[in-house]
């Protein structure tokens, strides 16, 4: 029944009836880009929410790059768990717990490993919007939780400040379920294809 919005209704909006539209506030005047990169787990291309290796699992990251067109700055913003503090290790992450979180500059993060990416073009204020909100959350950082707020909800969020509204698919895992990099990243590939074949192009999103 809800193939045109890719069996997914509830977060796809579908004004004519026709493709799966992802809700971005649309400017008089563009200013900035965002643009959301996802690292999906191991190979990508799937909704797998980890994948093992050996003794260690793979999660998958999300990250967001906001570029000045004008003058091209561009800042880019990654969430974590921060395990430097408070004695905090790996393993408390993934039994559930809550630790202190930490914005980390991602200008660095390794492209090769980008599975998908998605850019949306916003006005001014709205750029400045999600400069606040990144400052903001530096300042008062909120804890990490892998099931209630881990670096794809923090995009998420990031993105809602600029008008944009991601998808909200959830996953599970051993332990938990939430927002994740490898459903954000096929939710992200979907409206990238129907965004393309709607402006007559193929999509070269890997996989």
């Amino acid at each position: 029944w809800f193939a045109y919005v890719g069996n997914n209704p509830v977060n796809y909006i579908d004004p004519w009836g026709l493709r799966p539209t992802i809700g971005a506030y649309k400017p008089d005047a563009v200013g900035y880009t965002l643009v959301v990169y996802v690292d999906q787990p191991g190979s990508g291309g799937t909704r797998a929410t980890y994948e093992l290796h050996g003794r260690s699992a793979e999660t998958g990251h999300v990250t967001a790059t906001l570029i000045d067109n004008d003058s091209g700055a561009s800042t880019s913003v990654g969430f974590y768990p921060n395990y430097q503090t408070n004695g905090n290790r790996p393993k408390d992450v993934l039994f559930g717990q809550t630790v202190p979180g930490k914005i980390v500059d991602d200008s660095n993060y390794d492209r090769k490993k980008i599975d998908v990416k998605s850019s949306f073009q916003i006005s001014n204020e709205q750029g400045e919007n999600i400069k606040q909100f990144i400052d903001n959350t530096k300042k008062n950082t909120p804890g990490y939780n892998l099931s209630t707020y881990n670096c794809t909800n923090y995009v998420v969020n990031l993105c809602e400040t600029g008008g944009i509204t991601l998808p909200k698919t959830s996953g599970s895992w051993p332990g938990g379920s939430g927002l994740n990099p490898g459903d954000m990243g096929e939710d992200l590939r979907l409206y990238n294809k129907n965004k393309n074949n709607k402006n007559g192009r193929t999509s070269k999103c890997k996989g």
